[in-house]
């Protein structure tokens, strides 16, 4: 379904063959797991009290793909009661993270500076720089700091509570007379947004002041934070752990700073949630860190995935209609 713009260093049956697009997010093993999960379904249709509908969604890598399919009505044409979504993540294979109420994955705000004069390219070097030293978090470079990251997900007040995690690049144009800088921002909580894009406008003014001509763009926040449905996030830990065994599900409580997600988008037209698939088998070679040169998944998780998430529909297509007749059976009363 999408490619990220790197070549991989796994050599594997299943490695991309187009240099410079890669399989480093796992979406051909989403894809496999959803269509298992409709194969599943299928099969059960007749006892299916309700319907589900599978969204084959392009384009998250580039955060576009979730507006364009709802632009294009297909929440028009299917309108569900709950949406929900699995991922690829660093945890061990065939486990699972769920992630109630103010966690999921950050938003994202974007803004493009424009330079033009004799001295742009060094001035857009410094401005990066500068951008970058606001970050409070480092994103992690090895697999302890992956488990370090992954254990102060578990902890509501630890140091992802907040954070500001920025950065820029410079693109420069022909001839050397004009420099186009793309920064980002990524803060939690969301209230930080306001002071972060004052501070951009701060430095660019001390920066070039009058002396360079420059514009300055935000393009907005996109996506926004993913916040997933408390009582559905925990409800579905329920339904795993009583499936898998106690020790099957994480539940994460802070935000993920380092990575957006559109199905942020989804979860702002109904309620649902977003769980996480582990596909970490370290003693097999594979260290399930997406968007890591080496990603690598263990195919293993494709079939635990699809079972957890048909049993899961299944049980939430049951629960919505004895609650639809619950409620139909108080109203004739």
């Amino acid at each position: 379904m999408d490619a990220v713009a790197d070549d991989e260093v796994f050599d594997g049956a299943f490695r991309s063959e187009t240099p410079g697009a890669s399989h480093l997010c796992g979406h051909d093993l989403h894809t496999a797991v959803g269509i298992g999960v409709a194969r599943v379904l299928a099969m059960l249709r007749p006892q299916l009290p309700g319907r589900v509908v599978f969204l084959f969604q392009p384009a998250e890598e580039t955060l576009s793909g979730a507006q364009a399919m709802i632009d294009d009505g297909v929440l028009s044409r299917h309108r569900p009661d709950e949406i929900y979504a699995l991922h690829c993540m660093p945890l061990p294979v065939g486990t699972f993270a769920v992630m109630p109420g103010v966690v999921g994955l950050s938003g994202h705000d974007n803004f493009d500076l424009e330079l033009i004069g004799p001295t742009e390219v060094a001035k857009a070097d410094q401005f990066t720089s500068a951008v970058a030293d606001w970050s409070t978090l480092t994103p992690p470079g090895t697999p302890d700091d992956v488990q370090q990251h992954l254990a102060d997900l578990q902890h509501a007040d630890g140091p992802l509570a907040h954070f500001v995690f920025a950065g820029a690049r410079t693109m420069v144009g022909p001839q050397c007379r004009h420099a186009h800088v793309h920064g980002w921002v990524k803060a939690w909580p969301e209230d930080m947004y306001p002071g972060q894009r004052d501070r951009v406008r701060n430095l660019v003014q001390r920066t070039y002041g009058t002396a360079l001509r420059h514009r300055l763009a935000f393009r907005g926040i996109r996506p926004p934070a993913m916040v997933c449905a408390p009582h559905l996030s925990n409800a579905a830990a329920q339904y795993f752990r009583s499936t898998f065994g106690d020790d099957s599900v994480t539940v994460w409580r802070a935000m993920l700073p380092f990575n957006g997600e559109d199905f942020a988008i989804f979860l702002n037209h109904m309620p649902g949630a977003m769980f996480g698939l582990g596909v970490t088998n370290a003693a097999a070679g594979f260290n399930g860190h997406p968007h890591s040169p080496a990603f690598t998944a263990d195919e293993q998780a494709i079939s635990r995935g699809t079972r957890a998430m048909a049993g899961w529909l299944h049980t939430r297509l049951h629960t919505l209609a004895n609650g639809a007749r619950a409620s139909s059976a108080d109203h004739l009363h």
